[in-house]
Parts: C-alpha cells; structure tokens; sequence
C-alpha cells in the first residue's frame, strides 16, 4: 500500500480540566475525502468538532480510557446525532470503540437522563426519527443507537474508518490503553494517560509522529499515573519518532519548561499539542 497523507487535526489537548480556552483530549485523523476518526472526546471537544462539520461526517470515535477529561463529551456528540438524525432523516450510527469494561460506565452516566424514558411522537421525520421512536418504545436508551458501541481489550487490533488500530495496555487506569494508528503506511502514535513503560518503545517504534502526555510538568505536577515531559521525550528518542507532539501538560504557563525538558531527551521536532492545529504526516 503507497502511502497516504493523514492529517491530524487537534481540537483539544488540556490535562485534567479545559484551561485558557482549550479543551480536553480529543483528536480528529483523517485523510482526503475519507470520513474522519476521532480519538478521545474530552469536554470542549464537541463544540471544536461540530464548528467544522456534523457529528454524522465521522467515520468513528475511539476512546483510550474512561476519565471524564477524555469522554464527557461523548454526551454532547450523542444528541449532536440524535438531533441530525431528525433533522436531517437520515440514520447514520457512529461506530464508538471503548476500552474493556467502558460500555457499563457508559451506560451508567447515560442513565442519569432517563434517555430510555424519551417519548418521541408518531410524527414522521424520516428514518432516524423512527428509529429513535422504536428503541424508546422498547424502553431502550437511544444513545445506544446512536453510537453502535463496540469493545476491545489491550493488545487488540481493529480496523475502523480506514485506520488500523493496535493497542497495549497502558499504566494508568484499568482500562486503560495507549494506541497506534496506521493507514497507508503513515502511522500516528498516542499514549494518552500513562506513565512511562518499556514496553511503549516497541510499540511505538518508527512514527511518524508520537502524541505523548507530560502531565508531570511544572513545579507542582497534579497526582495520577502520568509521565513528565522529559520522559515524553525519553520515550520519542527510544521509539526512533519522527516528531513529538506533547499533550495533557498539567497547566498552560507549563509550556516552556515542558519544551524544554522534552526537547534535551529527544533530537527531533518538538510542538505543544494545545499551540498546534492541523498537521499533515
């Protein structure tokens, strides 16, 4: 397979809570003409994604880990379709890829709004509306027919909107896993939250373009599983990347420090992922 342009656009890369304007974990991969994958969903994510497209453009949505900062906004983009779905007659499920164990929480936060408790009209909107009136009828939660929800469990690869995905478990959370994305011979790295592990330098051996976290940053990092951005870039330099894209640092008025110590472990191209916008592979 000759290889393909992809292109990475960031629409959210804060850790922890969105600060200064930017949003949470979420990243959109995609290539010409293709319908695009979109990698975690953190809030603020949402509102970038739907100011550029509809929520039925995507091809997909993977989610590497359960933590509000990296799926909140999976509600948003849920009545995004719903509404599209009347509004447009149309009935486009979105696949949504979560880790193991992630369909039960899923569940339970989608069961505090009643959704299955939704009454929807015999009006006739089209397919999707439909569609909506059935599963509420079968006193089923329609977010669940929105999303076609799938899972998968660490060392698994899947192929979803054009990507193959490969996973590995990550230190951090149970469920929680780093993942590399390939397509046409390009392939993307993304830790997501996890501290640093031998086991990554494998797996992320040759990208071309690594996005790692370094929520350790600053003088006063914040608790949890995560790496500093020094061992971002310790791990950039061991995988032989082609770039480091540092995501998930603790506070904005980190980013200088944070450059700085990734860039004395790593010899290539360093950016902040909060300050990036599109990147072409």
């Amino acid at each position: 397979m000759s290889a393909e342009d992809v292109s990475l656009q960031v629409l959210g890369a804060a850790g922890g809570y969105p600060y200064c304007g930017h949003a949470c974990s979420g990243f959109l991969l995609g290539t010409d003409g293709s319908a695009p994958l979109l990698v975690d969903c953190g809030p603020g994510v949402a509102a970038k994604l739907l100011a550029g497209g509809r929520a039925c453009d995507l091809g997909a949505v993977v989610i590497s880990h359960m933590h509000p900062d990296h799926i909140l906004d999976l509600v948003s983009l849920g009545y995004a379709l719903m509404t599209e779905w009347i509004s447009l007659r149309t009935r486009k499920r979105i696949p949504l890829y979560l880790p193991q164990g992630g369909r039960a929480v899923f569940e339970r936060l989608m069961a505090l709004w009643g959704h299955k408790h939704w009454v929807f009209d015999n009006t006739e909107h089209g397919p999707g509306y439909a569609a909506l009136r059935d599963v509420a009828a079968a006193d089923r939660d329609w977010m669940f027919e929105v999303f076609e929800v799938d899972e998968f469990a660490p060392g698994d690869v899947f192929e979803t909107a054009g990507f193959t995905v490969a996973t590995i478990k990550a230190d951090h959370t149970p469920e929680a896993v780093c993942l590399c994305f390939d397509k046409g011979g390009k392939r993307l790295g993304y830790t997501a939250d996890t501290r640093y592990q031998a086991a990554l330098i494998d797996f992320y051996k040759g990208c071309d373009l690594l996005i790692a976290e370094g929520h350790f940053s600053g003088s006063h990092p914040p608790g949890g599983a995560h790496m500093t951005p020094s061992e971002a870039g310790k791990l950039a330099e061991q995988s032989q990347v082609k770039r480091l894209l540092l995501t998930h640092i603790a506070a904005i008025e980190d980013g200088d420090a944070a450059l700085k110590a990734a860039r004395a472990a790593f010899a290539g191209p360093v950016e902040l992922a909060c300050h990036a916008a599109e990147i072409a592979l």
